[in-house]
């Protein structure tokens, strides 16, 4: 059996996933060969080439893979002018003696290994940003302190997207992976839950995956995505794990109460998503045998208590 689960952002690499998995690709393979056609899509703007910049207006990208077997991974961090940084972070995983890279070493080695670079800042990017800072009346943001801005500035709002996908191929391997650009309009060097593997994605082949989006400060918190693979292991159901993360998660103390979305699907193709704080968009799943992937809503909603 071979199946999928990609966030909502996923919609564009939905075929590419299908045509892999049914041509043998392995897990692997299939996580780079999808997350590459969203970052891709004009369409979305948390990931990838049109995505919203940070408070300086650069791009920076964050991305990871696992192999839910050798629990072998790749992350990149913070990582600028790249136009895929999933295939940056996959490279990370199969020829570095690290996991992580980020910032300035994350940019040198992917120009070592030959990943060109990519301005990306298309129009519609410059245009949102332009906006915002009109919104805020900053007119030499350079000049200013950002750390007392971040505050003042956040946008739970765009807070969101990442694109996040779960596979398992026909040996019967899972893995994991995600590409985003994080928050609009972050502090320069923020890093989410998106490369930190154990927070915002984690597989595990023997039990299943998990791949957690939007407000990832929580996810990092509480190691969510690691933390509902674990309670499988526990005996859990995949529903009950995922419950067992969203209420350690509305325990927590709230500054902002953005929204966020905990994916996961068991090793038997069980997929389930609760949507925590408002968090509204659906995800698809796909396994063996099925024409097209499946578009789903949340399973469960959950508000933030009072």
């Amino acid at each position: 059996m071979s199946f999928f689960l990609i966030t909502g952002e996923g919609f564009s690499a939905l075929e590419t996933g299908i045509s892999s998995l049914n041509n043998q690709q392995s897990h692997i393979d299939t996580i780079e060969a999808m997350i590459k056609i969203v970052e891709l899509d004009e369409n979305v703007t948390s990931v990838g080439i049109n995505s919203w910049p940070n408070m300086l207006g650069e791009m920076e990208f964050d991305a990871a893979i696992i192999d839910g077997t050798s629990k072998e991974s790749g992350v990149v961090g913070a990582l600028k002018q790249a136009l895929h940084p999933i295939s940056v972070a996959r490279r990370v995983k199969e020829t570095l003696p690290h996991v992580v890279l980020v910032g300035e070493g994350a940019r040198h080695f992917a120009d070592e290994q030959g990943f060109g670079r990519h301005i990306a800042l298309t129009p519609h990017s410059l245009t949102g940003y332009t906006n915002w800072l009109k919104q805020h009346k900053l007119t030499d943001i350079a000049s200013l302190k950002l750390s007392e801005l971040a505050w003042k500035t956040a946008d739970p709002q765009k807070a969101g997207g990442t694109v996040a996908l779960m596979v398992m191929d026909e040996t019967n391997s899972m893995a994991a992976g995600v590409s985003t650009s994080g928050w609009a309009w972050k502090h320069p060097g923020r890093l989410g839950d998106s490369p930190i593997i154990g927070a915002g994605i984690y597989a595990d082949t023997r039990y299943g995956a998990a791949g957690c989006i939007g407000h990832g400060e929580y996810a990092i918190r509480t190691v969510a995505a690691k933390s509902i693979v674990q309670y499988m292991e526990c005996g859990l159901s995949v529903k009950e794990a995922v419950l067992k993360v969203a209420d350690e998660i509305i325990r927590l103390p709230k500054r902002m109460k953005a929204a966020i979305g905990l994916h996961a699907v068991s090793s038997k193709g069980e997929p389930f998503l609760a949507a925590l704080g408002g968090f509204t968009e659906p995800y698809y799943f796909w396994q063996s045998g099925m024409a097209q992937a499946q578009k789903r809503e949340a399973d469960i909603i959950i508000n933030w208590p009072e």
